[in-house]
């Protein structure tokens, strides 16, 4: 395809909702610029955060894409399916082997980095195990179905309680090993944490909290303090690591993710970051409703 144009090159990479909601401000914003969306996960942008519905039914995983194609072919937004290798800044282009497996040079004037993160998996043995799972992405879906019988779910934050819910709902025997004293301690004060954790056991799932997994030998899980717990799947939803590879360069020696002043502007000129990928002031986003904020304001 000829690039060459007038208009101005608008590339975002990253097909999560702070990429779309990116590519969606930056059209409001210049009617006539080409702007393209390059999705990792060669799929459209998905409602990541009803992943756990899937889990239990209550969602068909066909129903999670958030537009159609008439949606992006309307905003004048070209897909690419594909994974970036190298992000050439002196020459202003993005590189891409696309899901075809060809590779593609694609020119920017403005680049916006909405790369995401990865689910952070706790060091202990076992965790190279198949039967161990980072829930993250629609395919991360089928290896939970692989693994039938009890679960283990590592964390306790609100990730962690809601895969636990909707594995139990699942007809599963689930057990939540948190590391702190307190459910969901990050979001809530204590005594809603009290709350929480009556409701979380109500609904069946078993909460081990002030431990942490030590040893999964694929039947067993081992906590540190010798609690033992059975565990035909562990499931890690213990935060995320920013995905910053690309430009390793923008990285604070300090820093978790790509540092962004209030703009959503990196230290490069014409280069933007947002969503989980982003630090602003030392925080990373790690909310849908954050990720979409942020990629409104870097469009």
């Amino acid at each position: 395809m000829d690039y060459k144009t007038s208009h101005r090159q608008i590339v975002v990479i990253g097909g999560g909702i702070a990429g779309l909601t990116a590519a969606q401000a930056a059209r409001q914003t210049d009617d006539k610029a080409e702007i393209s969306l390059i999705c990792g996960e060669n799929r459209p942008p998905y409602f990541r955060t009803r992943l756990g519905q899937c889990i239990s039914g209550q969602m068909d995983e066909e129903r999670l894409s958030i537009h159609g194609d008439d949606w992006f072919a309307e905003w004048r937004i070209r897909l690419i399916y594909g994974r970036v290798s190298a992000v050439a800044r002196e020459m202003r282009q993005v590189r891409i082997i696309t899901a075809s497996g060809e590779n593609e040079s694609l020119p920017y004037d403005r680049l916006v980095l909405a790369c995401g993160g990865r689910g952070n998996l706790p060091n202990f043995d076992g965790n190279d195990r198949d039967n161990v799972v980072v829930l993250r992405t629609i395919d991360d879906l089928a290896a939970l179905r692989r693994f039938p019988g009890p679960a283990v779910v590592i964390g306790d934050g609100p990730e962690a309680v809601e895969v636990a819910y909707h594995l139990s709902q699942a007809g599963r025997d689930v057990t939540i090993v948190g590391r702190n004293k307190h459910l969901l301690h990050r979001v809530v004060d204590r005594e809603a944490s009290v709350f929480f954790l009556t409701q979380t056991t109500h609904a069946g799932v078993r909460v081990a909290l002030n431990g942490t997994v030590e040893l999964f030998d694929g039947s067993r899980a081992v906590l540190g303090d010798s609690r033992c717990f059975e565990a035909s799947l562990v499931v890690a939803a213990a935060g995320f690591r920013s995905v910053t590879n690309l430009m390793p360069s923008l990285i604070e020696e300090a820093g978790h993710g790509i540092p962004v002043n209030e703009y959503m502007r990196t230290t490069q000129e014409d280069i933007y970051a947002c969503g989980d990928c982003a630090e602003f002031n030392g925080l990373r986003a790690g909310r849908w409703s954050i990720a979409m904020a942020q990629g409104k304001v870097a469009g």
